[in-house]
């Protein structure tokens, strides 16, 4: 079982799988491997300088090549630095189910906070010029005076945010309503199916036992 289905409550549903956008992720690496190049190019440009210089440090190394060992290993942790905010990434998610909202965070470790449907009141999008174009944006939560948790009334670089505010539009009036998808029909499997929510393992299992309790 995944670890968002362990969080989940008996007959919960995930309507909806949102994470930052792509353009995240790339810029931490593209930001990361520009750091690197520069301090390669900034060590071979140290050792053509200083190259002829015999004197002797640590370890009998000359200046030179203990500059490049010094910026190789400064570059090695910008790497792993990098690689690490890759990871954080791709195991945030966004999470709409038929009862809450819930941010999944961390590659190792992970931390959850929640928000439940009956404290937003209404939602708001915001997209700069670089979101218009790339499809992401800002989604800020209006919540119920009485909340006093604010981890969840924005969310950053969401993409497709006029899909994940559409969705949740419909959870928070099914939720209000007093009903949801606790008891989804085949078509609306079929649905969170090809919208990757359920694996085709998941799918199964939900269809056999619709078809059973029917």
């Amino acid at each position: 079982m995944s670890l968002p289905n362990q969080l989940l409550a008996r007959d919960e549903q995930v309507l909806y799988k949102a994470r930052q956008h792509l353009f995240v992720a790339i810029s931490h690496v593209l930001a990361g491997l520009s750091l690197i190049s520069l301090l390669l190019s900034t060590g071979v440009t140290f050792n053509r300088a200083f190259g002829n210089n015999a004197e002797r440090v640590v370890a009998g190394l000359r200046v030179s090549d203990l500059a490049l060992v010094i910026i190789a290993v400064i570059s090695g942790i910008v790497l792993a630095s990098t690689f690490g905010d890759y990871l954080r990434w791709w195991n945030e998610q966004y999470l709409i189910t038929d009862r809450r909202i819930l941010l999944l965070q961390g590659p190792l470790s992970q931390s959850t906070v929640e928000l439940s449907l009956g404290k937003i009141t209404s939602s708001k999008i915001e997209q700069s010029m670089l979101g218009r174009i790339f499809n992401y944006g800002r989604i800020k939560l209006l919540l119920d005076p009485k909340e006093t948790n604010n981890l969840l009334n924005v969310l950053d670089f969401v993409a497709r945010p006029q899909e994940f505010q559409r969705i949740l539009q419909e959870a928070k009036s099914n939720y209000d309503c007093g009903y949801g998808y606790l008891e989804p029909d085949v078509n609306e499997l079929t649905s969170l199916l090809g919208r990757g929510i359920l694996t085709d393992a998941e799918f199964n299992q939900k269809k056999r036992e619709l078809l059973n309790r029917n």
